[in-house]
Formats: C-alpha cells, structure tokens, sequence
C-alpha cells in the first residue's frame, strides 16, 4: 500500500514550466476539484528538479484559477474561455459555472453543441480543406493566393402535401411516395449537382444553408484558414417552390410535391503571397 505524501503548508508548484507558490489549504478548497484530490495526500505527485510539485498542464492562465480560489475573483473577458477551459480540466465548476455567462463562453459552448450533433460536417470541411491545400501545392503559379473548392452536399429529399395543387399552400410533410422512386425526375431535372465540376460529394444532416456556412467557417477558422464560402441551392428545392420545377403526385384533395435537397458549396480559400 502506498504510503500517504505529505505537503507543506506553503506549496510551490510548476505548472507546465510556470512558477506559482499557494498554500495548501488554498490548492484544498473545493474538495471535489482535481487539485484538491491531487494534494489531499492520497496520491504521489511528481516534483522536478527544484522540489516544485509538477502538474503536466499549460500554467499560462492557473494565475486565474488561483485568484478565484483566494477571493474568488473573476477573469477578465478576453480569456474567459482559456479560463474556463482550465477551470474544466481541474474540476472547479463554482469557477466554470460562472464563466459559462461570458459572452466567448456561450457562444463556444453552443457552437460546440452544434458541432457535436452534426460530426460529418467537420469530416466535409477537413476534406475541403485537404483539397484546398492540396490545389495551394500543385499550383505552379509562385504568386498563388487562391485555391477553390467546390463540394455538392445532399441534404435528402423532402416531400409535402399540398391543399390542391399550389405548391406551399397549407404543407404537411408526409413520406416520400414509392411513385418517386420510379420516375427519372431525380436525373433529368437540372439539378445544381450537374452545373460542372466537383471536388467531392457529400450527404448531410443539416437543412439550414446558413448553418452550414457558419459550421464550416468554425471548422476553418480553428485551424487559420481564411475562406469565403457561397452556397446554391437546387431550383427544386423546397426554398424556391417553384411548382413547375417539382415532382408532383395528384392525390385525394391536393397534391405531393417532392424537392431535392443538393446544396452546391464553392469555397474560396486566401493565401498569403510569398515574397
């Protein structure tokens, strides 16, 4: 059995190469956080070569997780998220809970929210980007500044009953009718799919176009990249109903309507011009 360590009442620690000292009752005060369960004597923690207790962390912002256990004193906004981030990893929620009404917070948290229910739309931007870089490579133009990618994504197809035959009028949706699927609607009616060239394609979840952008600008811009996206949306989709652009099924007091869902994507990508 392990022997229980002991700590000084004055603790000196090195987190991540930075130098704090702190009592330990301080590293102690919320006995359900990682830091108090670290020093509670249950546990060996490493020191380095000086004697400081090592904790294998970035200690950048641990002057503001020792703040607020002294006198519980807030961070300022402009690192409210680093904070928070570390106030999750040590486990101080009295600390995160406070930060989640931080304006950076809330907004990374429901965009993580987001990005969490939709993972393949961070699988389609790392493609894009692959392509986009790929292309900034293969460009024999020593002055290149821009690679375009141009992605289709298929949202599904939709379809809705209709009071009469007005397309939009009093909708329901409804499942989409086996007659569908036997038509050739589905290749003949000049879908975006067909205007040219595209690098890959892709289904997804979201139906929101303007989502879509927003979650792939998140995507690019964790990681640096500079792109401007446009979006164009098939004739017969369900936002232009046009009703002669439809597949459409006579039924009993109104008709079928089915819309295509395919979204074509064109990123513009913006690179520095080597000097």
């Amino acid at each position: 059995m392990t022997n229980a360590q002991e700590f000084p009442p004055v603790v000196s620690l090195n987190v991540g190469g930075h130098r704090y000292t702190t009592t330990l009752s301080t590293l102690r005060k919320y006995e359900d956080s990682m830091l108090a369960v670290m020093f509670s004597g249950r546990h060996q923690v490493l020191t380095d070569k000086d004697g400081h207790y090592f904790i294998d962390r970035d200690g950048a912002f641990f002057s503001h997780i020792l703040n607020f256990l002294l006198s519980e004193k807030l961070p300022p906004p402009d690192v409210g998220q680093q904070v928070y981030d570390e106030a999750t990893f040590y486990g101080i929620e009295a600390l995160s809970n406070q930060l989640l009404v931080y304006k950076d917070v809330a907004m990374a948290q429901r965009m993580q929210k987001w990005v969490s229910r939709h993972p393949q739309v961070t699988a389609i931007a790392v493609r894009m980007m692959a392509c986009a870089v790929e292309k900034y490579h293969k460009n024999n133009d020593f002055h290149c500044t821009e690679t375009q990618v141009r992605t289709t994504l298929d949202r599904g197809y939709t379809a809705e009953f209709c009071v009469g035959a007005v397309v939009g009028s009093y909708p329901c949706e409804v499942p989409i009718p086996k007659e569908f699927f036997k038509s050739k609607w589905k290749d003949t009616h000049g879908c975006i799919s067909t205007d040219g060239p595209t690098d890959f394609s892709s289904p997804i979840t979201v139906t929101d176009t303007d989502w879509i952008k927003g979650l792939l600008h998140h995507q690019f811009e964790k990681r640096g990249l500079s792109a401007t996206l446009t979006t164009k949306i098939c004739h017969c989709s369900k936002e232009s109903r046009s009703i002669s652009q439809h597949f459409k099924l006579s039924s009993l007091n109104g008709t079928i309507f089915v819309y295509c869902g395919k979204v074509a994507v064109n990123a513009t990508f913006t690179w520095s011009k080597l000097q």
